[in-house]
């Protein structure tokens, strides 16, 4: 079974404070190293804020810190950019600027993505039917590289379409809906990648999250 990681939210690769900067790549360094240790094939990052900087120099601060781990860390460990909902200055709204700082990280094949549905559609990628997810993946696919995505995160969004919100909601309880997780779970280059929930669980005793793993595997077309 894969075991993907997630690190630490306070790790900031676009930082323009040289400070913190510094220490985000000291925590880096530190959540790299328990993978590692651990045999975790891959680590799940976010590309971080640009503090109202810019997003060219933002993208900049993130592939050279990405570049400057890798050069003096053994291979093993697999980076997955997160995309982002796309609040404030953060980047990665865009599979576009994902792909910018894997350019800019120069060890581009030990650098993927990780796509998050909820975070997708808040920033703008419609995936509430078979027609839109279809749209939205041609346009992945143009920025980044359908096949750079390593993993996906499940989540349904509480927000609409482009509201720039990261607000997770249950699958099938949220704007994307369950038509359009049978249409993303129905994408052949999906096949095999490792998908997360980061939902609520539902209240209840027996299996917490039971109810939303079956609730998928019959939009995949899946038995329960």
């Amino acid at each position: 079974m894969p075991v993907v990681a997630h690190g630490a939210y306070l790790i900031n690769p676009a930082s323009p404070d040289p400070h913190l900067w510094a220490r985000s790549l000291l925590a880096l360094r530190e959540e790299y190293g328990r993978c590692l240790a651990l045999g975790i094939d891959w680590l799940v990052i976010h590309p971080g804020s640009h503090r109202n900087t810019s997003t060219k120099d933002g993208i900049r601060r993130a592939g050279e810190m990405l570049g400057t781990l890798l050069e003096e860390e053994a291979e093993g460990v697999e980076l997955l950019l997160e995309n982002t909902a796309g609040s404030g200055s953060s980047l990665g709204s865009t599979f576009g600027q994902l792909a910018a700082i894997r350019e800019a990280v120069g060890l581009s094949y030990r650098v993927r993505l990780c796509l998050d549905t909820a975070h997708a559609f808040a920033a703008g990628y419609d995936l509430r039917d078979p027609e839109r997810v279809k749209a939205s993946m041609q346009r992945i696919d143009g920025e980044a590289g359908l096949e750079n995505i390593g993993c996906i995160h499940l989540n349904d969004s509480m927000k609409e379409l482009g509201s720039r919100v990261d607000r997770h909601e249950r699958i099938g309880k949220g704007t994307i809906g369950k038509r359009g997780f049978s249409a993303i779970l129905s994408q052949e280059t999906f096949s095999g990648i490792p998908g997360i929930l980061e939902t609520q669980p539902e209240p209840d005793s027996a299996g917490r999250y039971l109810s939303q793993v079956r609730l998928l595997k019959k939009l995949a077309g899946k038995t329960p």
